[in-house]
């Protein structure tokens, strides 16, 4: 397909919690989110921790190489947006918006897994402003999936998705905290990358071009289950 993939809304007015629950689409979106959370909230809980436990990083130190992955994410995700309208154009909704979510997943898996290799804390920052940027590049195709695939509901479908990624950053700091103490910090490292790994897979599953609610003359047959 080409060009925008938007219902013509038969959506009900009310949070259509039933549609949303049937749809193997939407959940596939909300699982790229606690996958993407999961690997990204090591970035904003246990990194100044990381830089001082391994490195001894001063704390003035820290706070300015804990900023600094954020700010290239910041950065990154107005590039995203132009990336998504750019692969959308040139492949139809359908890829142009699951291979930002996808496939810029994969120098996330990497970064994560070169870290334990580096030999300096501005090394280790750096590649994690590689992670933060490329995570962030990704968050304008998360706005346009929910708008693609929601119509007039494209606020539920993304506090939908944003709710099970809260989850998912919630869990994850918690579980790297105890795998970092546990078996240390490599392995909370490359736990980080297995998230990101499955969020890439998850993204590249998602399909923007399926309407929660299809338009009037595209309706399921009886009985058939939302995709």
């Amino acid at each position: 397909e080409s060009g925008q993939a938007r219902s013509a809304d038969p959506a009900p007015t009310g949070v259509p919690w039933g549609a949303l629950a049937r749809s193997r689409n939407q959940w596939v979106f909300a699982a790229n989110q606690v996958f993407t959370n999961l690997g990204w909230v090591f970035l904003i809980t246990l990194l100044a921790r990381y830089l001082k436990d391994r490195f001894r990083v001063p704390v003035e130190e820290r706070a300015l190489m804990a900023t600094l992955p954020l700010f290239a994410g910041a950065v990154a995700m107005l590039a995203g947006g132009w990336l998504t309208d750019r692969l959308t154009r040139r492949m139809g909704t359908r890829y142009g918006r699951a291979v930002p979510l996808g496939l810029l997943k994969a120098p996330c898996v990497v970064g994560y897994c070169v870290i334990p290799f580096l030999g300096g804390p501005w090394e280790v920052v750096a590649a994690l402003m590689v992670v933060a940027a490329f995570t962030d590049a990704g968050v304008p195709a998360v706005w346009a999936f929910a708008q693609d695939t929601g119509g007039k509901q494209a606020a539920t479908v993304l506090g939908w998705a944003n709710m099970w990624g809260n989850l998912g950053a919630g869990l994850g700091a918690k579980l790297i905290g105890v795998a970092s103490a546990a078996y240390g910090w490599d392995a909370a490292l490359y736990a980080c990358s297995g998230a990101f790994a499955l969020a890439g897979l998850t993204g590249l599953l998602a399909n923007a071009a399926r309407p929660l609610f299809p338009p009037p003359g595209s309706e399921r047959p009886p009985g058939e289950r939302p995709v």
